[in-house]
């Protein structure tokens, strides 16, 4: 039960992670043009 409660938080963080990456290079977008 640990181990599937781990891997929820660890894609949990990565699907965080990656919507922060996705802000970011969206942003970086509306700054050059």
């Amino acid at each position: 039960h640990l181990r599937v409660m781990l891997e929820g938080q660890a894609a949990e963080g990565v699907r965080e992670t990656l919507l922060a990456v996705a802000v970011a290079i969206n942003l970086a977008r509306q700054e050059r043009y």
